[in-house]
């Protein structure tokens, strides 16, 4: 857009936020959808857009110093119950900071009630672990009523999975923690139609042959999220040009 006359970069802008992020919404493509909101918002409204950046950077060293803290009481509480975490801080977009102080005004509160500003994400190995590393969180500090959300239990519509909880870390500071498996971390990035790759060396422990296990090799193909029937034919199709892409022939389909 920087190479555009300001006029046609409104333009541009506005249309993505109308058309594009609520269409990347709805597929679940998270990353995408709050890079658009934020490079959009930066042409539709370039005040509000930098006055906001610049209360986000008064804040950041504070935040980057908490959430390092948080983070190793955090680990050290996870790993006495067994539990294997990936810990970061989870940064706030530049726009939905612009909608939530919108919604605030209208209730007289400012940029300083946002809670979520300060965010953690925490991923785990299992939908078990999730609920276990809530457990311990809500030991660890207090929950703010009326702030917790389970997206595992009842997923969105476009297939996202989470828990949500906001916290209050040493009785005083407001902490949003957002924990989901790795699996659902990628789903959330990517969307309901996230696929996987894998190509895996297989041995037939049932049928030796010459002395040995006859060994042969498994590509696969996934599709997640959806059980739309219209995906297994993409699966096959990706899978049979994978194969023509190695000037392999395939003679047989079996289902």
């Amino acid at each position: 857009l920087d190479v555009l006359l300001p006029e046609r970069q409104r333009s541009v802008a506005k249309e993505t936020l109308e058309i594009y992020t609520p269409l990347a919404h709805r597929l679940g493509i998270w990353e995408l959808k709050w890079q658009l909101e934020d490079l959009s918002f930066r042409y539709v409204e370039p005040e509000r857009y930098y006055q906001i950046v610049n209360l986000i950077a008064a804040q950041r060293a504070q935040r980057e110093s908490f959430i390092t803290q948080v983070t190793q009481i955090l680990s050290r509480e996870l790993g006495k119950v067994g539990l294997r975490a990936e810990m970061s801080g989870r940064p706030k977009h530049i726009y939905s900071i612009h909608q939530k102080m919108e919604r605030y005004s209208a209730l007289g509160k400012d940029f300083d009630d946002i809670h979520d500003l300060q965010a953690l994400r925490v991923l785990v190995d299992t939908m078990p672990d999730c609920y276990s590393a809530l457990g311990v969180i809500h030991s660890l500090w207090r929950p703010l009523p009326g702030e917790f959300d389970d997206f595992i239990a009842n997923p969105k519509p476009n297939g996202y999975q989470s828990l949500h909880t906001v916290v209050i870390y040493q009785g005083r500071v407001p902490l949003e923690v957002q924990i989901r498996t790795h699996d659902m971390h990628h789903i959330a990035g990517y969307g309901v139609a996230a696929h996987w790759y894998y190509i895996a060396s297989i041995f037939r422990y049932e049928r030796p042959q010459a002395g040995r296990y006859r060994q042969h090799y498994q590509f696969g193909y996934e599709a997640i999220g959806d059980d739309d029937p219209a995906l297994d034919a993409e699966v096959i199709d990706m899978a049979w040009q994978f194969f023509l892409s190695l000037n392999l022939h395939p003679q047989h389909l079996n289902g």
